[in-house]
């Protein structure tokens, strides 16, 4: 219920996560997962993919995960590892990797 004490549709709890890092960095010379095709776009590109598969699983979006280098970076949460170096076009490895997270027991 929300403060007006309407429900607003379902609650559903979403216990884990994929963090998907947002940085980008207006240099060029510096590396960022947006500028290396990450970012909002595969943030979304994710959620999407979730959710059409059905997985309880929140994608968050955060400012730097702290693999520049290696990105696109997302995180899976709470207790997962990161993957890195994405390649937003061809996501198939990540969701695999997502997909065996989501079935983890807490």
């Amino acid at each position: 219920m929300d403060r007006d004490g309407e429900n607003n549709g379902p609650q559903t709890s979403c216990l884990k996560q994929l963090v998907v890092c947002t940085n980008h960095r207006a240099s060029p010379n510096q590396p960022s997962c947006s500028g290396s095709g990450g970012g909002e776009a595969l943030a979304e590109k994710l959620e999407t993919e979730i959710a059409a598969r059905g997985w309880n699983i929140k994608v968050s979006r955060f400012p730097c995960l702290g693999y520049c280098e290696k990105g696109p970076v997302v995180k899976l949460s709470p207790g997962g590892g990161f993957i890195c170096e994405i390649d937003p076009d061809n996501l198939d490895g990540v969701l695999q990797q997502i997909e065996a997270f989501s079935q983890q027991s807490d």
